[in-house]
């Protein structure tokens, strides 16, 4: 059990590290952070399962509250950037309405 959560834990940290780099790639962003959707709806609950067989040590416990950490601010950086282009789009919209 101790293997595949190692090994989920590597691959989700590779999406979210992949995600990162594509904060200027909105199209590749989008199916990056699908991909990390999946993974985890896919995967996660398997795991979430064994946790009271097989607690998490310190170590996963650190590791996984630095992804969300990550998790949190690329969701926050995309946030602000979607809703940076949708007040230009608005403004754009007012600007052509005059």
């Amino acid at each position: 059990m101790y293997e595949a959560r190692r090994e989920f834990f590597s691959a989700l940290e590779d999406k979210i590290s992949s995600a990162e780099i594509l904060l200027n790639k909105p199209d590749e962003l989008k199916i990056k952070l699908n991909e990390v959707k999946l993974s985890l709806e896919s995967d996660w609950t398997s795991i979430f399962s064994t946790l009271n067989e097989f607690p998490l040590n310190e170590s996963e416990k650190t590791f996984l509250k630095s992804l969300i950490e990550r998790l949190h601010l690329l969701e926050k950086r995309v946030t602000g950037k979607l809703e940076f282009f949708d007040d230009f789009q608005k403004y754009i919209q007012v600007s052509l309405e005059k």
